[in-house]
């Protein structure tokens, strides 16, 4: 019994043996060589050739790929003078390593993406392109993967070379990156970066926080965070396709692509904020909210710029004259589209001071798309439109700048009929300003309902026909504007 229990002991031993023999003299060189020319073709397809091919060593027992240090080669079509990548670490996944050895048709799957690597970093990656210095520091890759399909074709492909298979991952961080240009003395520091869910066609979100730009030494502009969701990627044979095309257009052709580009079907990037943004004008600081874009497929677009704040003594300087406007003023702007049941657009547009005003005009437009959009709407069918004008101390402030030592609302009052009396019309319009002006509340001027009209027509109304086309309404406020102007003084 005794004797049995230990010839298979050493049946286990012997098969064990094998085993670890067989992963260290069969398994892992066939690993570390397909690994190290995925890694090196990878990179020339890049542009980035290393100086001497990529070494890797593995340990499939633990799982662990190393790459030590290894210098870039100068690339006169990229502009790419030197460059050096630090060491690296990978943690595979069981799959990745069969997905690399002799047994990748037994025990990984034929289709479908394959995840290889859980988690890898490396130190940093720099380089000097065009007398500028770029540099990463610790960049981290989770979950990195690649269509097992893809994989599996190219190696078992004999010309591998200058061939990459399109990967994903679930996360990828750049902890700091830095371009210097010391030609122009301007300097852009960031990070951290985080790139999340990318696919060979999509990346899902890319945030970048803390994005400085200096120049000579000062700087000059700062935002706590860019975010961009749902980024097309390109394929290699659809960015060539568009390169050449873009090359080969005329000015007006190009311009027609770039807004396909960013706004057509298949936009380039969905949507795009950039947060906490200071800019510094000669030694002042404005200051921005968020500054916004997003497009739905061709079918919408929005552009905002929300809580621009800026000192009212910034603008007198620049203007050389003293303005009626608040110490600080918040300023917010949005403009947008968006296709509408019947295939025609409906534009819209926004400017308000939450200090002074804040003024909203709308307008539908006969239009297909928005290619050569203001020459379109000098021509096309016109309807909807209207704009409105909300006073926050605008009126009051004017009447104090105008008339600073007495201004009273009766003589204003006054003035506007005495002035607009010529006629039924001129008299009716004063009238609604008077109410208006009176507590100045909305003041708004719109087309009738169900008229139709071009630029053309719009520029030849008269005294007796804007009343077909155009009407004047007014709602007043909560405050007299008697009331509004003593506040104002005495703040």
């Amino acid at each position: 019994m005794k004797k049995s229990q230990g010839l298979f002991l050493l049946l286990v031993l012997l098969l064990v043996a094998a085993f670890l023999a067989a992963v260290q003299f069969w398994i892992k060189p066939a690993i570390e060589r397909d690994v190290a020319v995925l890694i090196n073709e990878t990179l020339k397809a890049q542009g980035l050739t290393p100086k001497n091919p990529v070494s890797v060593s593995v340990s499939p027992l633990t799982r662990t790929l190393v790459i030590p240090a290894f210098d870039l080669s100068p690339n006169s079509t990229t502009g790419l003078q030197k460059g050096r990548v630090q060491p690296s670490e990978t943690i595979m996944t069981y799959q990745g390593l069969l997905a690399f050895s002799p047994l990748r048709d037994l025990f990984t799957p034929k289709t479908g993406p394959i995840t290889l690597v859980q988690q890898s970093l490396c130190q940093g990656l720099s380089m000097e392109i065009n007398g500028a210095s770029v540099s990463m520091e610790n960049l981290v890759a989770r979950e990195l993967g690649a269509d097992a399909q893809e994989l599996r074709s190219l190696l078992s492909d004999p010309n591998f070379q200058g061939k990459r298979p399109p990967l994903f991952a679930l996360l990828i961080r750049v902890e700091h990156f830095l371009i210097d240009v010391p030609t122009a003395k301007t300097k852009i520091v960031m990070g951290p970066m985080l790139f999340d869910k990318l696919t060979p066609s999509k990346l899902e979100s890319l945030s970048i926080e803390n994005i400085q730009g200096f120049e000579q030494g000062v700087k000059r502009i700062h935002s706590s965070r860019l975010l961009q969701k749902n980024i097309r990627i390109f394929t290699e044979e659809e960015a060539l396709n568009l390169a050449a095309k873009l090359s080969q257009a005329s000015e007006a052709a190009r311009t027609e692509e770039l807004v396909k580009l960013f706004i057509g079907e298949k936009p380039l990037i969905e949507s795009t904020s950039l947060q906490g943004v200071t800019i510094d004008v000669e030694g002042s600081p404005v200051n921005i909210k968020e500054i916004a874009f997003t497009t739905t497929a061709g079918k919408e677009e929005r552009i905002t710029i929300t809580g621009l704040s800026l000192a009212g003594k910034t603008i007198e300087e620049q203007v050389g004259q003293k303005l009626p406007i608040p110490a600080l003023l918040h300023l917010n702007v949005a403009l947008g589209e968006s296709q509408q049941a019947d295939q025609t657009r409906k534009l819209t547009a926004s400017v308000s001071i939450d200090e002074l005003f804040a003024l909203d005009g709308e307008l539908t437009a006969s239009l297909d798309n928005l290619e050569n959009l203001f020459a379109k709407l000098l021509t096309c069918p016109l309807r909807d439109f209207s704009l409105r004008l909300t006073d926050k101390s605008l009126l009051a402030r004017c009447a104090l700048y105008f008339a600073p030592e007495a201004p009273d609302k009766e003589l204003i009052l006054e003035q506007i009929r005495k002035n607009m009396n010529s006629s039924p019309l001129e008299r009716d319009l004063a009238e609604k300003l008077c109410t208006f002006v009176s507590k100045p509340g909305v003041l708004k001027i719109s087309t009738k309902p169900g008229k139709t009209f071009t630029a053309a027509e719009l520029d030849a109304l008269n005294e007796t026909t804007i009343g077909e086309l155009l009407e004047l309404s007014v709602s007043q406020g909560q405050e007299d504007l008697n009331q509004t102007m003593t506040r104002l003084k005495s703040e």
